[in-house]
Formats: C-alpha cells, structure tokens, sequence
C-alpha cells in the first residue's frame, strides 16, 4: 500500500451520477409535459419518431426539460448528442465539433449538437457556423443570429437551449412550455 497509489478497493467503486441525472426521462413516454407537442400522434412526436426532427430551438426557465428533450431525441434518432455550453466554447471548440461530426457523417452517424445559452454567442461565434449552415439544402441568406434552417443541417443537426428572459423564438404558454415559432420556413435564433 502507498499513499500515492490508488487502492483496489478505490478504483472498483464508481461515483453514482447526481439524482437529477438519474432520474432524468430516458424516452418520450416517461417526459412529461409538452403533450401538444409531444402526445401520442401530436406534431414534433411524430417527427421524433419517424426520424424526421429538424433543427430546434428550445427556450424556457431552467428545469423545464430543454436538454432531456435533445437527448430524448438523440437517443430516439440514434444520434449522437454532443453538448457544450454557449458560455465556455469558442471559435475552435465550434470548428472542431462541427469537423468531427462531419467525419461521423461520412460513416455513417448523425450528430446533435446542443448548445446551451446559445444566446450568449457573439456574432463571431455565430458565424463560425456558416460555412455549415450554407451547404444545408434549406440554408438562410439571413444572418446566424436571425435565423437557422428550416431542416436538418447536414452533418449536424443543432439544437439549441437558452433560459434567456427576453422574448424568442419560442414561445412560453405556460412555464414549462416550450412552442415552435408561428414561422414554418425558419425559426428564428435570440437576438444578441
């Protein structure tokens, strides 16, 4: 036994991840909320299910099941969820998540990008996503922050969560709720 190397014993036992974690919904049946979206036959269960999600906004206060929602969907659509947070990432970290899930795509796997706090993004940060944004068939000439494609973009679908107070593009009917945009060609990105 040394002071400097782990026992046995302390390298068997695993940390137990937080509750919040471990109860977190792991399906669209164990969500709750959202039915107007999210029953049985409504209009974003049906694009989850048949495979068919595009990009997203989500917007509400914390606890409301923005990030359980993108990874629901990940997990349904056999994506891999990538999550990173709007407040510590750059322009590198963007470049770099959006190079590898391109090579993913090239065999075969898809990938969701949540940003979280997106609306903390500078119009820099923003624009790191163009060149991504621009070979989606659906792509915008609107500026990143006004706007994102109406479909997937190819490699990388990006779902986004801000708790931000101020108007969005999501509109809050209650205070877990989270609505599409009324705009059926494009939501519409927070203002910066």
């Amino acid at each position: 036994m040394s002071l400097f190397n782990p026992t046995p014993e302390s390298t068997t036992r695993a940390v137990p991840a937080p509750l919040a974690e471990r109860m977190r919904p792991r399906s669209l049946d164990e969500f709750l909320g959202q039915e107007h979206l999210l029953g049985a036959g409504k209009p974003l269960r049906v694009q989850i299910e048949r495979d068919d999600a595009s990009s997203m906004i989500f917007w509400g206060p914390p606890g409301v099941g923005k990030t359980t929602l993108a990874k629901i969907i990940a997990e349904t659509t056999k994506a891999t969820f990538i999550e990173f947070s709007a407040v510590l990432a750059g322009i590198k970290e963007i470049k770099q998540v959006m190079a590898d899930a391109e090579k993913a795509a090239a065999w075969g796997t898809r990938t969701i990008l949540f940003i979280d706090e997106i609306h903390r993004f500078n119009r820099a940060q923003q624009d790191a996503f163009l060149p991504w944004v621009e070979r989606a068939p659906s792509a915008s000439s609107a500026p990143p922050p006004r706007t994102l494609p109406s479909r997937s973009t190819p490699p990388c679908s990006p779902a986004a969560a801000s708790t931000r107070s101020t108007p969005s593009p999501m509109r809050k009917s209650s205070p877990s709720s989270i609505e599409p945009s009324p705009t059926p060609s494009a939501a519409s990105a927070p203002s910066i």
